[in-house]
């Protein structure tokens, strides 16, 4: 199978031994006999008999197949992954980082991170692409925790963006470098970042970084007590995304919206919004952000006097946690337990909960997990 894509003629007798072994059958279509393998390990000892040369043609046709089939997540990413390995070694570093874009974009970070890495690897002396592949690494390292390599990474790419002349790119690279002072627990570098970051794009309305600007703003102004303006920089955020069709940032702005309506008592309102966001992030399999987001719920569901929906979404949240391998988050999710539990005067479980959720307070962690537990803990 792997010869007839790559056009390399053969003459059948390994996949006759295939057969007879019972690791493949061939099944008929429209469009010919299909090789079906039993097991992936038997796809990779088929691809080690064929040289480098025979790889690339094979990504390259099943990338010309793909291209044939109706657009969707799945066939997008299949696409994308074939192109990029079915590159010449001149494209190779650019077809890279378009598919570690596409995994990041589709909240796979730690693929995304791998690709990239290969790209840079493969790339020359193009500056430009040395810039893109720095900022596109610098925010997968802070999606996947890594953030002082984040900073260092997003630094070198804004300078190589500056020396281009490319605003764009270098007003990218500061949105995420707020992010990741944030997630190291310096909120007030964060706000003067992302303040900055929204201040250089006034000009730049149409900027594809504005959203992400806006939403680290308006969470700064959330944090530092000012609800009016974060709630004017969510709703326009929301305005923005309905006019560009970003679901992804309209969804974080109504979660914004539900913390704002949750801390100022419209706990049915918060309620919506914050659901809002978790259909969103559910559909995605964005587990970074939809545990927080549960949690959340969890809380506004406690206020309500309806414990079975907070240990609801708990529960939920910690089956998320654990399926993605996110301890931290994970804590995260013991610690709103322990919420719930102090909330119907367990005080002996809720201790129990929270000694169990103590990876919580690891420097490492997310700020917002740390926060989390002290307030927990000074109950």
């Amino acid at each position: 199978l792997a010869h007839r894509l790559a056009g390399i003629p053969e003459d059948g007798a390994a996949s006759f031994e295939l057969r007879r072994a019972g690791l493949a059958e061939t099944e008929e279509h429209l469009d010919g006999a299909w090789v079906g393998l039993h097991r992936p390990a038997v796809g990779a000892l088929m691809l080690d008999e064929v040289d480098a040369a025979g790889r690339t043609a094979i990504h390259r046709r099943l990338a010309l197949l793909l291209e044939a089939l109706p657009a969707g997540p799945w066939r997008d990413g299949r696409r994308a992954w074939h192109a990029a390995h079915g590159a010449g070694p001149e494209d190779a570093p650019r077809a890279l980082l378009a598919l570690g874009l596409d995994f990041a974009s589709r909240g796979r970070p730690g693929e995304a991170l791998t690709v990239l890495d290969r790209a840079a690897q493969a790339n020359g002396a193009d500056p430009r692409l040395a810039a893109e592949l720095a900022v596109a690494r610098g925010e997968v390292l802070e999606a996947v925790g890594r953030r002082d390599e984040a900073v260092g990474a997003l630094s070198a790419g804004a300078h190589l963006a500056r020396d281009l002349g490319d605003e764009g790119l270098a007003v990218r690279a500061l949105v995420a470098t707020a992010a990741a002072w944030r997630g190291l627990g310096d909120e007030g570098q964060a706000a003067r970042l992302a303040q900055d970051a929204l201040d250089q794009l006034v000009d730049r309305p149409e900027d594809p970084s504005l959203p992400a600007a806006l939403l680290l703003c308006a969470e700064s102004e959330r944090l530092q007590g000012r609800p009016l303006r974060a709630g004017q920089l969510f709703e326009r955020c929301v305005q923005i995304s309905q006019a560009r069709g970003d679901a992804r940032s309209g969804a974080l702005a109504r979660g914004g919206l539900g913390l704002l309506a949750f801390e100022e008592g419209g706990l049915e309102r918060a309620l919506r919004y914050l659901e809002e966001q978790a259909s969103w992030l559910r559909v995605q399999g964005r587990a970074n952000a939809l545990i927080p987001t549960l949690v959340d719920i969890a809380a506004v569901w406690r206020c309500l006097g309806r414990v079975d929906r907070a240990l609801e979404s708990i529960g939920e949240a910690d089956d998320v946690a654990r399926f993605a391998n996110l301890p931290y988050l994970r804590a995260l999710a013991g610690i709103g337990r322990a919420a719930v539990s102090l909330a119907v005067g367990d005080l002996e479980g809720a201790s129990r909960i929270l000694g169990r959720a103590r990876v919580a307070i690891d420097p490492e962690g997310p700020a917002g997990a740390r926060l989390a537990f002290r307030e927990v803990q000074g109950q």
